[in-house]
């Protein structure tokens, strides 16, 4: 019986789970087999041979390549899962098909696949796939009204339902939530276009209720002095941008308000955060990488886990 993938060194654990680049897929496809194989010895530029002679032997190593250089990610689901039926206690496998199952849209069967990792990673304190693993699992929604009615945190809050409206711009109660977290943060230049949307949402199902609370809402913001909303000199700019992005689904134009922001204040996390996103929607990937990068960097000066593992995610695409 092989001994069950435990991974010898965090370097080597690292390399199994990310590599997706092509410069590197053959190192990847060589570590996955010398840890399915239980081997302990290192694999480097000086034990090339040893190296060919366990991809050979791994019966895993090929659906794994496959599955790493596959541009479909439901093609890739398919060969990780193939190399989950031949080692099923495939660590680089799981965690890929965990990975693949997102990127395919498949949440349900990719939630699963999380808390598998999650176990594995546990096993072997993996410490960076662990806190990834939560996070992935963490329901932002969840998270937001923790933030929001236990830890009174309306910042984090509205960060966490705006994640909700980024996958799904009319969630219903994600729209209220964040209504009530920028108001709860004082900015009710930010709250207003959220409260105008949650107007027309609950109109259109006849949610009176909401309905009267978004109007009352609206009408206390319009009587506040112009000065008092307009405190923070870009917030009437991310006002507009949020609003381009997901109420009018204008990523492009939303992507140029959020550069005005950042051209008066660079590291200004939301508006870095929000022109990723809008530059993935108006379908920039390669620009938006760069974004993605200086988010992540962001996110952990600030231990900010949820957005680290959003943009790990991100990054670990291509472009």
């Amino acid at each position: 019986m092989t001994d069950p993938i435990a991974p010898s060194s965090p370097s080597r654990r690292r390399l199994v789970l990310v590599g997706a680049a092509t410069a590197i897929a053959a190192v990847v496809v060589a570590l996955i087999a010398v840890r399915s194989s239980g081997a302990r010895r290192p694999v480097g530029a000086d034990s090339a041979a040893a190296s060919g002679s366990a991809i050979a032997a791994d019966p895993a190593a090929d659906e794994m390549a496959a599955g790493i250089h596959a541009t479909d990610p439901s093609l890739a689901v398919v060969h990780f899962q193939r190399a989950l039926a031949l080692v099923p206690d495939h660590y680089g496998a799981s965690f890929q098909l965990a990975r693949a199952l997102d990127r395919a849209g498949r949440k349900d069967e990719a939630q699963a696949a999380w808390q598998r990792v999650l176990r594995m990673a546990e096993r072997y304190d993996d410490r960076s796939v662990i806190e990834m693993a939560r996070a992935r699992l963490a329901d932002p929604m969840v998270l937001g009204l923790d933030a929001l009615y236990t830890k009174h945190d309306p910042t984090t809050a509205a960060a966490r339902f705006r994640e909700v409206l980024a996958q799904n711009p009319q969630h219903y109660g994600a729209t209220f939530q964040l209504a009530i977290a920028l108001d709860q943060a004082d900015k009710p230049a930010e709250s207003r276009p959220v409260w105008a949307k949650m107007l027309g949402m609950a109109e259109a199902i006849n949610d009176t209720a909401t309905a009267d609370r978004a109007r009352a809402r609206l009408a206390a913001i319009d009587r506040i002095p112009v000065a008092s909303t307009s405190a923070d000199p870009d917030g009437e700019t991310m006002r507009l941008g949020l609003e381009a992005l997901h109420a009018k689904r204008d990523p492009a134009g939303a992507a140029a308000l959020f550069r005005k922001v950042l051209a008066h204040n660079p590291e200004h996390y939301g508006a870095t955060f929000q022109l990723a996103t809008a530059l993935d929607q108006a379908n920039r990937p390669a620009e938006a990488r760069g974004y993605w990068s200086k988010v992540l960097k962001l996110a952990e000066a600030v231990n900010d886990t949820t957005v680290v593992a959003t943009a790990h995610e991100r990054l670990a695409k291509s472009p």
